[in-house]
């Protein structure tokens, strides 16, 4: 992606956020878990929706690989470490919490479809570590619209999302 197209991503994700926080019911005095991710690659980066959330009050996550299952670490200043597959994460703390504890979960993917179908890396980390959640996290991808193919193929353990953001604005996924 190119440096502008990064930029109206950024852009949209600020120009959304009330949007956003309407859809999930925030107020300034809410205190909300926020998971997030550190962008690899042509991921898109979180960081203008991890600074909006924090300006509500919201506590921040990272993953962290657990063997097979993600955990979530509070976000903390200080140098990061690289864990599973070279990523840099947060290590292991006291206050980690799973996915099902997170009230939203900004995710990220590779690709997704009209019907809020996400491809991540392949590794299914997301997938379970969602397995195990009903009514929470919020599952929210962030995206650039070239992302977007007609469908995706979709296995029974696949967790869909319910809300994307992109350049173009916010997108809200039937479940």
């Amino acid at each position: 992606m190119t440096p502008e197209q990064r930029a109206a991503l950024d852009q949209a994700c600020v120009a959304h956020f009330s949007s956003l926080t309407a859809w999930l019911g925030l107020t300034q005095a809410t205190q909300i878990r926020v998971g997030s991710y550190i962008a690899q690659h042509s991921e898109a980066s979180p960081i203008a929706l991890e600074l909006a959330f924090a300006a509500i009050g919201a506590m921040l996550y990272w993953p962290r690989c657990d063997g097979e299952m993600l955990r979530f670490t509070p976000l903390r200043p200080g140098p990061q470490q690289h864990g599973a597959f070279g990523i840099p994460a947060c290590g292991p703390h006291p206050q980690e919490i799973s996915a099902a504890e997170l009230d939203v979960l900004i995710m990220p993917l590779l690709g997704f479809d009209p019907f809020g179908n996400r491809l991540g890396q392949g590794g299914g980390f997301y997938d379970r570590a969602l397995s195990f959640c009903f009514d929470k996290p919020k599952r929210l991808g962030l995206a650039f619209t070239v992302q977007c193919v007609t469908q995706l193929p979709v296995e029974a353990f696949d967790q869909s999302l319910h809300a994307l953001v992109s350049e173009q604005g916010l997108r809200f996924f039937s479940q």
